[in-house]
C-alpha cells in the first residue's frame, strides 16, 4: 500500500526515530564521559587521591577524551565507578553538542537532569534546525534499558512533539522486540490505511515482523517479513493475507528467497513468487505491473575450465489473456540442467561445449516436452596488425520428445511428430579493421566490419516454439552468434552482417558517434516477421546517431529505415539538456503491419513519449518531475512531481504520482485494477556529519 505515512517512513514514525537516535547517541556519549577515559584534564583546582584513585575537581573543568571528544562541567566527582557532574557541555564534531545540568553514575545506575541534544549546531545562519530535550534521563547498565521523561523534540526552536515518557534499549543493544509506533496513509481506491507493526527480534541475525492493516474502504489484512542471515545463507520470507469485502475472496501473497553457499564451488538458489490473483499485488503495491511471477531452485557448480547449473522454474501469469504466438514462457520448467565447458587448445584456438536438458510442463498440466541439447565449438581469434578475425564452428544436436501431441498442435496450430530430432551445423567468420588518426584535438575511429554466418537448416515444421518471441532488427542485434532468443528458433541457411562505425572524442569531453548497417539473408526459406526488419535478400537499415557537443547537452538516436525508400521504421531517441538544472526527452515510435491477403496493412503505430526536468529553484530546493504519454491511445501513461529541500541536517520531500495503468482480473471476481494516484512525504534527520 502506497500510504502517506510508509511512503516518508512516517511524520510519527521519524520523529520516534530522531528521539530515540539522538537520545541514545546523547546518553551514550554521557556515560563514556562519565568513566572519564581522557587524555587531559584542565581545572581551576584539581585533588587526586592515588591511595583510592578519588579524584575531585572545582571550578570550570574542561576534559578531553582519547578520541578528541571535549566536555566542560563543573565540580567534577569521579571515585570507582561513580562518578558526577554539574552543568556538562559535551561537543564530539563541529555540529554536534550535548548539554547537562547535573550527571551523576552510581554502580550501574547514571542519572542525567536538563538534557538536551542536537546534531545541528551551527549548520545553519537560521538556527539550529532540530533539538531534543529531556528532563531527566536514567540508564540501566544491567537491563541495558534507558528511560526518558518529559522530553520535547523542537524545529528550529519551535516545540512539535511532547512524550511523557518513553523507555528503549541502550545502544549496546541492536534489536528488541516490541510494538513500533503505528503507520498511517492514503491512496484512491483503498481508502485511509493505518498499519501497525509488531517486532520480534531472536538474535541479531533473525526476526520477524508482523504488521496488522486497517482499511477504510476494504477488510483488515495482515502481513508478515521473516529475516535469517547465517554465516553461509541468506533466508527471507514476505507475504500478506486479507479477505476482499468486494467480492467475498481471500487475497494473498508469497515470496520467498535463500541463498546458499555450498562451499567454495557450489551456490543453492531458491525463490519462490505465488500470488492469489493477477491484480491482488499491484492493487496493494506489493509488486510492479510484472507480467508473471516466477518460482525458481537453482544449484550452480564453479569449476576452473567450466561450470553447471541445475535448476527448475514454475511460472504464474498475470496477464488476462495468454496469447501462444507472444508469450513466454508457456509453461514449467522442471527440470533444466545446462552445462559449460571450454579448454584451450592453442594460443589462438579454443574449445567449448555446451549441454542443455530440461522438461516443459503446460501450465495446465496438459502437455509436455523433454528436449536435449549439445553443442560443441571451436573459435579461433586471429588479430594482425590492421584487422581482427575471429572464425567459429560449431555442431548442435537437438532432440525433442513431445507428450500429449494433439494439445499442442491444436494450441500452435501445427503438425509435430513424437520424436524430433535434428543436427544443426553453424560458423561464421567475423572481420573488422579499424582505422585510427589521433589529431591535435580529436581523435577519430573508423571501423568497418563485417561477419558471414553459416547455419544448417532444419524442418522447424518438426519442433513447436516454446521458448522464443522471434526476432528484432536493431543495432545491437547485428553480429551475434544467433538472431533469434532462446532455443526452438533457428535461422537457417546463410546470412552476412555488415555495417561501418565512426567515433570522434576529445580531451574535453566531447564526442560523436555514428554507426550504419544492414544484415542480408542468401536462401531463407520462409518469411520472418512482416515487423522484424528481416527479410530475404536485404533487411532494412539500421543505426544509431550520438553525440555530445557540449557538456550539458547529449542526444542519442537508433533508427531502423525500410531498405528501399528509406522510409522509417522505428526510432529511439534520447536527449538531455542541462547539467544541475536540465530536461530530458525521450521518445519511442514504431510501424506496426499486418499480413492480409497477400498485402501488408498498417495498423496503430506504437508511439510514446517521457518527458523530464530537474530544477535547482535554490541553493537546497529543488524540483523534479517526469512524465509517460500515450501518443497512440491519447493518454498520459504516468506521472510524478516532486519537490525536495535538502538541509545539512534534514532532508524534506513531497511526492505526488498517478499511475493510469488498466489491469483486468481474471473472471468475474471485480477485482479489475483501474489505475491509483498517491501523495508521499519523506522526512529524514541527518544525524551526524
Amino acid at each position: 500500500m502506497d500510504h502517506v505515512a510508509r511512503g516518508f517512513d512516517g511524520i510519527h514514525s521519524c520523529l520516534r526515530r530522531l528521539v530515540l537516535c539522538a537520545l541514545l547517541i546523547a546518553n551514550c556519549q554521557l556515560l563514556i564521559a562519565a568513566s572519564i577515559d581522557y587524555q587531559e584534564i584542565n581545572a581551576d583546582k584539581v585533588i587526586y587521591n592515588p591511595k583510592s584513585g578519588e579524584m575531585k575537581t572545582s571550578g570550570q573543568t574542561e576534559i578531553i577524551s582519547k578520541t578528541g571528544q571535549k566536555m566542560t562541567l563543573a565540580d567534577a566527582y569521579v571515585f570507582q565507578n561513580k562518578a558526577a557532574g554539574k552543568g556538562i557541555s559535551v561537543e564530539w564534531d563541529n555540529h554536534t553538542l550535548m548539554t547537562a545540568k547535573t550527571l551523576d553514575k552510581n554502580g550501574d545506575m547514571t542519572v542525567a537532569k536538563s538534557v538536551t541534544y542536537t546534531a545541528c549546531h551551527k549548520c545553519d545562519e537560521a538556527g539550529t534546525a532540530w533539538t531534543v530535550h529531556a528532563t531527566d534521563m536514567t540508564h540501566d547498565a544491567v537491563a541495558k534499558d534507558m528511560h526518558f521523561y518529559n522530553f520535547w523534540f523542537d524545529i528550529y526552536g519551535l516545540p512539535v512533539l511532547y512524550l511523557p515518557y518513553l523507555s528503549q534499549p541502550d545502544p549496546t543493544v541492536k534489536y528488541r522486540s516490541g510494538l513500533l509506533l503505528p503507520d498511517f496513509g492514503s491512496t484512491t481506491n483503498m481508502g485511509t490505511q493505518l498499519d501497525i507493526p509488531l517486532y520480534l527480534n531472536f538474535s541479531n541475525s533473525h526476526d520477524l515482523t508482523v504488521t496488522g492493516s486497517i482499511l477504510t474502504l476494504e477488510n483488515p489484512m495482515l502481513s508478515a517479513k521473516h529475516r535469517l542471515i547465517l554465516d553461509h545463507a541468506n533466508f527471507e520470507t514476505s507475504g500478506s493475507f486479507t479477505r476482499s469485502r468486494n467480492s467475498d475472496m481471500n487475497r494473498w501473497h508469497l515470496f520467498h528467497n535463500d541463498t546458499i553457499d555450498l562451499g567454495e564451488n557450489m551456490r543453492l538458489s531458491v525463490w519462490f513468487q505465488r500470488t492469489s490473483d493477477n491484480t491482488y499485488l499491484q492493487q496493494y503495491e506489493f509488486y510492479s505491473s510484472q507480467p508473471f511471477l516466477e518460482s525458481n531452485a537453482k544449484l550452480e557448480m564453479f569449476a576452473e575450465h567450466g561450470y553447471m547449473t541445475v535448476e527448475a522454474g514454475i511460472f504464474q501469469e498475470l496477464r488476462k489473456k495468454i496469447y501462444a504466438a507472444d508469450t513466454v514462457p508457456k509453461g514449467d520448467i522442471l527440470p533444466k540442467v545446462h552445462g559449460v565447458y571450454q579448454i584451450g587448445l592453442t594460443k589462438n584456438l579454443y574449445s567449448q561445449f555446451t549441454g542443455d536438458a530440461m522438461r516443459i510442463v503446460g501450465n495446465n498440466n496438459d502437455f509436455s516436452l523433454d528436449r536435449l541439447i549439445g553443442e560443441a565449438r571451436v573459435i579461433a581469434p586471429i588479430e594482425t596488425a590492421w584487422q581482427r578475425f575471429t572464425l567459429s564452428a560449431a555442431v548442435r544436436n537437438d532432440y525433442y520428445q513431445y507428450d500429449n501431441i494433439a494439445k499442442m498442435q491444436m494450441a500452435q496450430g501445427k503438425s509435430v511428430v513424437e520424436n524430433a530430432n535434428r543436427l544443426l551445423p553453424s560458423g561464421y567468420v567475423d572481420w573488422e579493421m579499424p582505422f585510427v588518426k589521433n589529431g591535435e584535438d580529436w581523435t577519430q575511429i573508423i571501423r568497418p566490419k563485417a561477419r558471414v554466418t553459416v547455419m544448417g537448416k532444419s524442418n522447424s515444421r518438426d519442433f513447436l516454439n516454446m521458448d522464443s518471441t522471434g526476432a528484432l532488427l536493431s543495432d545491437v542485434s547485428l553480429f551475434t552468434n544467433n538472431r533469434y532468443s532462446g532455443y526452438d528458433l533457428w535461422v537457417n541457411g546463410t546470412y552476412a552482417d555488415y555495417g561501418m562505425s565512426w567515433t570522434g572524442y576529445n580531451s574535453a569531453g566531447q564526442s560523436a558517434e555514428v554507426f550504419v548497417g544492414q544484415t542480408y539473408d542468401f536462401d531463407a526459406d520462409s518469411d520472418p516477421d512482416i515487423n522484424s526488419g528481416y527479410h530475404r535478400g536485404a533487411s532494412d537499415i539500421v543505426g544509431r546517431i550520438g553525440a555530445s557537443p557540449v557538456s550539458w547537452l547529449s542526444v542519442t538516436n537508433r533508427f531502423r529505415v525500410e531498405k528501399n525508400e528509406l522510409n522509417l521504421r522505428h526510432l529511439e531517441s534520447d536527449a538531455r539538456i542541462g547539467g544541475r538544472n536540465y530536461i530530458s526527452f525521450g521518445y519511442i515510435w514504431a510501424v506496426q503491419f499486418s499480413a492480409a491477403h497477400d498485402a501488408y496493412v498498417r495498423n496503430a503505430d506504437v508511439s510514446e513519449g517521457v518527458v523530464g526536468v530537474g530544477l535547482h529553484l535554490t541553493g537546497r530546493l529543488n524540483l523534479r518531475g517526469r512524465g509517460v504519454y500515450n501518443f497512440t491511445d491519447r493518454i498520459v501513461q504516468r506521472y510524478n512531481a516532486g519537490l525536495y529541500y535538502d538541509h545539512p541536517c534534514y532532508t524534506l520531500a513531497m511526492i505526488y504520482n498517478v499511475d493510469n495503468a488498466r489491469k483486468h482480473a481474471v473472471g468475474n471476481s471485480g477485482l479489475d485494477f483501474i489505475g491509483v494516484s498517491s501523495l508521499k512525504f519523506k522526512f529524514a534527520i541527518k544525524m551526524g556529519k
